[in-house]
Order: structure tokens, then sequence, then C-alpha cells
């Protein structure tokens, strides 16, 4: 009696977590207060969800990815208010808990790696995700304090909001800058 043969192990079981993780990352849905600053969060995942991808061909054969991410983003010059309604504080601090998560999920998979080369790029990807939960944790957080009925008159809340979306802006293209 044959039996089949046994299908081969898989080189780079790791390379299948990886996988995983980039339909997780591109789920996480952040709303920002400003149609500019949500456009560019969206485009950072993206990149570094395509990122991920190239660092998955890269532990099969293929070249290293090139971490120029920001050089992909053209954030626009206006900032375009997504409504008159309160920003989404929650929506903002869940998407920062959802990449936190990812960024555990890619810690995993850069430790269990061997190869050095891998590791960095893995390291420097899985610090980016982690950079990212930050600054949308944080900026819902400091937008807590803005929503109305706060202490500030409504146009100098207004003012506020629209300098936080501006440096959120900023912060998640230095982040991918770095």
């Amino acid at each position: 009696m044959s039996f089949p043969a046994e299908a081969p192990a898989d080189p780079h079981p790791v390379a299948r977590r990886l996988a995983s993780v980039v339909p997780r990352l591109l789920a996480v849905q952040p709303e920002a207060v400003t149609g500019t600053t949500t456009d560019t969060i969206n485009q950072a995942l993206e990149q570094v969800a395509e990122a991920l991808l190239s660092w998955h061909d890269a532990m099969f054969g293929g070249p290293l990815p090139q971490l120029t991410l920001a050089d992909e983003i053209d954030p626009e010059d206006g900032f375009r208010p997504l409504g008159s309604a309160p920003p989404d504080c929650t929506g903002l601090s869940a998407a920062g808990y959802d990449l936190r998560r990812i960024g555990r999920l890619l810690q995993g998979i850069v430790d269990d790696l061997g190869d050095e080369s891998l590791r960095m790029i893995g390291q420097r990807l899985t610090d980016m995700v982690e950079a990212l939960a930050s600054a949308l944790s944080k900026h819902a957080e400091d937008l807590r304090g803005l929503v109305p009925g706060g202490s500030a008159p409504a146009d100098t809340r207004a003012a506020r909001v629209a300098r936080a979306e501006r440096i959120l802006q900023r912060q998640v293209l230095a982040i991918l800058r770095a």
C-alpha cells in the first residue's frame, strides 16, 4: 500500500502569519475630523501594507523593500471637514488599539525570523505601525478635550481641532519617513 507523499514543510512559516496581517491592517479605517487627514492616514496604511507584502516576497528571495513610504503620499493643501458632527474619538481610539495589536503580531513575526536583513526591515515596519497607533490614540485623546461642550468657545475649539489635524497629518508623514 502506498501513501501519498507528505506535503513539503513550509520554508517560512512566519510568511503565512505575515500574509494574514495585511488584511487586518487594511481593515483599520480611522476617520479623522478632516477628509485630508483621513486620506493621509489611509494612504499611510496602504503604503505600510504594500511594504509588508514586499517584505513577505523578500522572505522567498525577492528584493528587500525600500522603505521610502512617505514619498508615495501626496497630501492635499486644504483641509476638508467631514461634517459638523463632533470628532469620532472612539473610532480613532479603536483604530489605535487595532494598530497596536497588529504591531504586536508583527513583533512576534520579527522575533521568529532568523535572517538579520529581514528582521531589520520587519522591525522598521513594526515600529511604524506602533508609532501610527500611538499617534492615533494621542490624537483621539487630544480631541476629547476639544469636543463641543468644552470650556473654550466653539470657534476656538474648531481652530484647535484644525491645528490638531494638521499636526497628526505631519506626524503620520514623519513616521513613514523615519
